[in-house]
């Protein structure tokens, strides 16, 4: 218990510590989207700009739906707790010890949405410029899991929540000190946006860019 204390203390208090607090997030020419469901964090980027086209790496042809789309959602975690747990409820102890042991692999999860999130408390705007959004693509990247034959993402087969998404091989080890959220902090604390110290939990994230 007392080491269970230790880790919530230390993650509460370097998740009220930000980092680049006095960038303005309003400014900038690319908007990219901060969403969480609660527990999770995505960042959903444009498919396609002038800095970069997400459709060399990933496609939407490639989800049930095989519908186009304007923009992509990312997100990095736990592959067994990916694949094994689509909902709360199938979650089972051996899967989380795996996932906060470091024990699994990791996998992308990647979302393809029709338009623009809608701006709400749990999905928020962020306006970056052209060097921090090329900054920030070229963290992502190598979060994928290359063919090194095609030089293409490896995509995980049959593997869904809905009809608009898709996972992929990833790289780097899930474990205690290395959630799905501080992956989504350190992407956007190194492009230099506003995050914190580090996190594990969504809320910290998101409280950061929410006043």
């Amino acid at each position: 218990m007392t080491l269970v204390f230790v880790y919530l203390l230390v993650a509460l208090t370097l998740g009220i510590m930000e980092v680049h607090a006095d960038r303005n997030d309003k400014q900038g020419e690319v908007s990219i989207y901060l969403v969480s469901n609660g527990v999770h964090t995505d960042i959903v980027m444009p498919m396609q700009t002038v800095v970069y086209d997400w459709n060399q790496v990933v496609s939407p042809l490639q989800t049930r739906a095989g519908r186009s789309a304007q923009y992509v959602g990312m997100g990095w975690g736990d592959r067994g707790f990916y694949l094994e747990s689509p909902t709360w409820a199938d979650l089972r102890p051996d899967t989380a010890f795996r996932a906060i042991s470091g024990m699994g692999g990791s996998a992308m999860h990647v979302t393809f949405y029709e338009r623009a999130p809608q701006e709400h408390v749990d999905s928020i705007r962020i306006q970056l410029t052209a060097a921090e959004y090329e900054r920030l693509i070229n963290d992502i990247l190598p979060s994928f899991k290359f063919n090194p034959q095609t030089q293409q993402p490896i995509q995980i087969p049959n593997a869904f929540y809905h009809d608009s998404d898709v996972f992929y091989e990833a790289t780097g080890t899930y474990h205690l000190f290395n959630t799905c959220n501080t992956w989504t902090n350190s992407k956007l604390k190194k492009s230099g946006l506003k995050a914190v110290v580090w996190t594990p939990f969504a809320s910290s994230l998101m409280n950061a860019y929410r006043h």
